[in-house]
């Protein structure tokens, strides 16, 4: 499972998508508990689907999944308005 944005997301702005991986990394850093079974999450830059997503997250539990994307969608507001 991945989450993530691309040029379809609302306010997208291309120029923006290395600062909020960096954003991303720093702020939600994966050494809080959300390594299930030593699966870890990361960022990725275009790589397998355009723009950036967050990947490896299949294993967080739901409650963790959810406080994640929450977290990582503000984010995304901050660095692209």
């Amino acid at each position: 499972m991945n989450y993530g944005w691309d040029k379809d997301s609302p306010n997208w702005k291309e120029s923006r998508k290395s600062l909020l991986a960096e954003r991303i990394c720093r702020e939600l850093p994966t050494n809080r508990g959300w390594t299930p079974g030593g699966i870890t999450p990361y960022i990725e830059i275009d790589g397998l689907y355009e723009g950036v997503r967050i990947r490896k997250i299949t294993n967080l539990s739901e409650e963790d999944l959810y406080d994640f994307i929450k977290r990582a969608d503000n984010i995304y507001k901050e660095v692209m308005n």
